[in-house]
């Protein structure tokens, strides 16, 4: 049998979390465009690298506010808008744990889900979301907080830890390390009971930078520079955000 070998293309980040991007990209370039979002008439809107990081700093601080803390785990069941991408790395900002649901996944399997990875707050798009993992309440005595996105939740988030220091936020954000759990990730499911795997933020990391540094011309970090993706799945999120490329996202 013939083995080949292939040297890796980035080296294993020693320190930090995913979120310190977010706060060096807008320290260095906070005029850059980072994303682009949909507003409610069907129009573009660009969202700097600056506004970006003031809209994370302000969910996190009121997801601690509303008891969410580092190591924490955090369900989010929605299509991945701009506030899946917001939510992620304010959770990832404060140490705690995303575990994503598929929008399409059933009662049983959601309550698999939040049952085994003993999730305490669930973050669902709307409220046919929030009716499927309603039927199982009474099976998750870990699930304190179910909050829907179509009806505000986010704007109440920001109001909520407005009276929070900054500082808050970053002595959390500072504390997470590249063997911080990220995020617990689950099968499909199709033979039995989803089945749950853990990432660090190391490994997504760099599994992005090396992505990054073998797809150069698909990132280019160029100042200025006018392409947009669209986002398949968080690998594709953390490596557009960690390459400072425009990311469009419908809804």
């Amino acid at each position: 049998m013939r083995e080949f070998t292939t040297l890796p293309s980035a080296s294993a980040p020693p320190v930090g979390g995913l979120a310190d991007v977010v706060f060096r990209s807008a320290e260095e370039d906070p005029g850059q465009i980072a994303l682009g979002r949909k507003d409610e008439q069907g129009q573009w809107q660009d969202v700097t690298s600056a506004e970006f990081r003031d809209e994370v700093l302000a969910l996190a601080k009121g997801l601690l506010a509303l008891s969410v803390h580092p190591g924490d785990r955090v369900a989010v069941m929605s299509r991945s808008g701009y506030e899946w991408t917001l939510l992620n790395f304010a959770l990832w900002s404060i140490g705690a744990q995303g575990v994503p649901i598929h929008p399409t996944s059933s009662a049983e399997e959601c309550f698999w889900m939040l049952y085994d990875a003993e999730v305490s707050t669930a973050i669902v798009e709307h409220g046919n979301h929030a009716m499927t993992i309603a039927t199982n309440l009474t099976r998750l005595p870990r699930l304190r907080q179910l909050w829907r996105l179509d009806t505000g939740c986010v704007r109440d988030l920001y109001q909520a830890g407005a009276h929070l220091d900054d500082e808050v936020v970053h002595r959390h954000r500072e504390a997470v390390t590249p063997e911080s759990t990220a995020t617990v990730i689950y099968t499909s499911g199709t033979t039995d009971c989803p089945e749950a795997c853990v990432l660090s933020h190391g490994n997504l990391m760099f599994e992005t930078d090396t992505g990054i540094a073998r797809w150069k011309p698909a990132f280019p970090p160029k100042k200025g520079d006018k392409a947009a993706t669209r986002l398949f799945g968080w690998m594709m999120e953390i490596a557009a955000i960690r390459s400072r490329v425009r990311s469009g996202h419908r809804p």
